[in-house]
């Protein structure tokens, strides 16, 4: 008997018949411990899928069960699912140094922790004058810190380190074990904050939230826009003016104002509409005419205009102003359809002999692109330096189209061909026009 049949009836003797789906069953159910290495827990899945038979998809599954079992680090789960064609080995390399960077963050932080600088308070003075001076200790430093004099004129001292300050403040610490966190502002266990790791919005630093930060805050200044309006108290019998239901049923006849960037309605109105002044919305906004006469307004509020079978919530700002016209501005006059922008004029060909006539006498007016006679020239200013500006790309898709919408403009004489140098060179875009 040789050495190979041995061995094989060895195995069947000691090696009990396996079972391969239970086998893949606890290979599947296989997730990381929130404290297990990323080397253990790669060598666990091989381990247990040796026994179940995947053949050539070893790898492949290894690598998909240790994405689906970082379910203790959601944020590295992400970041594997994210990339592309990942491998077995890739894969591992983002875990390991995943894990890597995690035990230097918080070996840096536990650092800081131990190096916190402590501010303490105290008030000095001499002959009846008063100051504040500001103390500052690490950890690993003790300060006695003047205590308020006594009734006999003595001061006393006492013994402050930074652990009794953080334990003063935090009296129900060894009750509970949860102490409040200077960094995030809520109650937690030693070493579980939630701010660690994440940048404060104000500072831009790490390891705290922007409400619990401490830095000098930069003045911030807010850049409001000037609205200007058309006049708000011309009385035109030829003005464009149209009669809305607004707010609860009352009846408004506004002015339509293209030239308007806003909506406005004077303060007598606001008894008519049931409207409180003080329920007025606050805004910093500047208005004004174009004459550059500003306008002072009390705030804006939000009312429900309705003409037709159309209806919509506006913007209205109060001005206080007598006598003032009520003015829709020309962004609400096209949402509630009252105007719209015409960017060409068809004429409408009549029977009429009157207009046949004109036609036919001036046909080369309502004929082909139009030309004026005559050459203009462009004045330079006497200043004025030569630019070449650098050819834009233009997109594959477009290139045909455009090549031949040039040659177009060559062959109806709109641009003429230049093959040589010329001080002067403007690039050109694209723009395609939708077909309506």
């Amino acid at each position: 008997m040789n050495f190979e049949v041995l061995d094989k009836k060895f195995g069947e003797y000691f090696n009990p018949e396996k079972n391969v789906t239970y086998e893949r069953h606890m290979f599947l159910s296989r997730d990381k411990k929130p404290d297990e290495s990323i080397d253990d827990y790669i060598t666990d899945l091989r381990d247990l899928s040796a026994s179940c038979e995947f053949e050539t998809l070893t790898d492949s599954l290894i690598t998909s069960k240790l994405i689906l079992g970082l379910k203790s680090d959601v944020e590295l789960q992400n970041k594997l699912i994210r990339t592309k064609n990942i491998s077995l080995s890739k894969a591992v390399d983002i875990c390991r140094v995943a894990e890597r960077t995690k035990e230097q963050l918080e070996k840096i932080s536990s650092v800081k922790r131990n190096n916190l600088t402590v501010d303490k308070i105290k008030k000095r003075g001499h002959h009846g004058e008063t100051g504040a001076a500001v103390t500052k200790f690490t950890s690993e430093e003790t300060r006695f810190v003047p205590r308020p004099s006594t009734s006999q004129g003595t001061s006393r001292y006492q013994r402050v380190t930074n652990e009794s300050v953080r334990m003063k403040n935090n009296s129900e610490y060894v009750k509970s074990g949860k102490f409040n966190c200077y960094r995030c502002g809520t109650q937690h266990e030693k070493n579980r904050c939630p701010a660690f790791g994440k940048m404060c919005a104000k500072c831009r630093k790490s390891n705290h939230f922007a409400k619990m930060c401490k830095s000098v805050s930069e003045v911030q200044l807010q850049v409001y826009d000037d609205l200007f309006i058309d006049c708000v108290n011309d009385n035109d019998e030829n003005e464009w003016k149209v009669l809305l239901d607004v707010h609860n049923g009352t009846k408004i006849r506004f002015k339509l104002d293209t030239g308007a960037q806003v909506n406005i309605i004077p303060a007598n109105f606001l008894e008519k509409l049931e409207i409180i002044p003080n329920n007025l919305i606050y805004d910093k906004a500047t208005l004004k005419t174009y004459t550059g006469e500003k306008i002072r307004i009390l705030g804006k509020c939000n009312l429900n205009c309705k003409i037709k079978e159309l209806s919509e919530y506006l913007t209205f700002y109060i001005v206080d102003e007598q006598n003032v016209v009520p003015i829709l501005g020309k962004e609400d006059c096209q949402k509630l359809k009252l105007i719209q922008l015409v960017h060409s004029l068809k004429a409408e060909y009549s029977q009429d002999a009157h207009y046949e006539k004109i036609i036919k006498g001036f046909n080369d007016v309502f004929t082909g692109l139009g030309c004026l006679e005559g050459t203009f020239n462009i004045k330079l200013e006497p200043n004025a330096c030569p630019k070449i500006h650098v050819p834009r790309k233009v997109p594959i898709a477009v290139q045909e189209k455009s090549k031949n919408k040039l040659l177009n403009l060559e062959k109806n004489k709109i641009i003429v061909r230049v093959d040589h140098p010329t001080d002067w060179v403007n690039s050109f875009s694209l723009f395609q026009k939708s077909v309506e």
